[in-house]
């Protein structure tokens, strides 16, 4: 696991079940879609899709008057789990997620299951991955009176499993697993497999494609450095301009400007410019360099990159521009300097 606080690697994981290391997002909104068309509330589940990550009682508030509501709610996410779990050998684990999982503790770093899911899903779930023996812990629906968004089932597993002293991070792939998290102080990594869009998952402290991509690690550059740069979750080790272009599309919501057989640049309005150079040396495409490009509210003295073994400079150019430039040359070890 090589997610970095400012100061240093986190030193406990909180790790969300739906979207990280299940395929079942669009399930669960079927279910609930199934469920409710039982008591009588025509929901389609493509409108339900969005508020998947959410505890049940929390998410019916969105679709049942208060009043039924609090008569019918337990009735309702009865209904929801049993559907769910009829059609769970359906459901399809995410490649790699659980062996990433097994890696996290192999090197010895506690990992809690944090799930606004019932315990028959977890349980489920966790024997069909092979991970009952493997977590630390797991904290469900049923350990909390509010699941999320609201903080209280990372709360609870902070608490049972003695985690405040170990720096965690919250893991997930929806925006109640964010809020929750920011709601208690902790940082969360949102991952893209649970498909909700990076515009909602945009106030996360980390993006990444996917649980392994993430074990596997963001790349060589500590995250000081990606908080002058601007950014987070850079990979410098792919020499393959097509697969940087699309992890770093992925990684920091860019999307391609423009593509052409010397360059891929990519672009966030105004604020933000990515350009990969890249030439054919025989039958390969390599990438020569890139060269990145931040707007900044002032200037900053302290954008140094010494611990990368190069020189640093950042320019001021009209309009408030500050302009941080960097290549990427030869092997993907090499380091970054300023382009003078």
């Amino acid at each position: 696991m090589k997610v970095r606080a400012a100061g240093g690697k986190f030193g406990a994981v909180l790790l969300d079940l739906d979207g990280c290391l299940l395929d079942s997002n669009d399930a669960h909104a079927r279910a609930w879609s199934d469920a409710l068309a039982l008591f009588g509330h025509l929901v389609g589940a493509q409108r339900i899709r969005r508020h998947i990550g959410k505890g049940g009682s929390e998410l019916l508030r969105d679709f049942v008057a208060p009043g039924e509501q609090h008569l019918l709610s337990d009735a309702i996410g009865e209904t929801q789990t049993r559907v769910f779990l009829k059609g769970f050998g359906r459901v399809r684990a995410i490649p790699g997620a659980a062996a990433a999982v097994r890696g996290m503790r192999r090197a010895h770093l506690p990992v809690v299951l944090a799930s606004s899911a019932d315990r028959r899903v977890v349980d489920r779930a966790l024997a069909k991955l092979r991970l009952t023996d493997v977590l630390t812990g797991a904290i469900c629906s049923d350990d909390v009176e509010k699941a999320k968004p609201f903080h209280d089932v990372f709360s609870v597993a902070i608490a049972r499993y003695r985690l405040s002293g170990r720096r965690p991070v919250a893991i997930g792939d929806t925006p109640y697993d964010v809020a929750a998290a920011h709601q208690i102080g902790v940082p969360c990594v949102a991952l893209a497999s649970g498909g909700f869009s990076p515009r909602s998952l945009a106030s996360a402290d980390l993006h990444a494609t996917d649980l392994l991509s993430l074990e596997e690690g963001p790349g060589p550059l500590p995250m000081k450095e990606l908080e002058i740069l601007g950014v987070h979750g850079l990979d410098l080790r792919s020499d393959d301009p097509e697969a940087l272009a699309r992890r770093w599309t992925t990684l920091l919501r860019v999307p391609v400007l423009r593509r052409t057989s010397r360059e891929i640049v990519l672009a966030r309005g105004p604020e933000f410019f990515v350009r990969i150079r890249r030439a054919t040396r025989g039958a390969r495409t390599r990438v020569t360099d890139v060269h990145i490009a931040i707007k900044r509210e002032r200037h900053r003295k302290d954008s140094k990159l010494d611990d990368l073994g190069g020189d640093s400079r950042t320019q001021r150019l009209p309009g408030g521009l500050g302009l941080v430039l960097r290549e990427f040359r030869g092997a993907p070890r090499s380091f970054w300097r300023a382009k003078r």
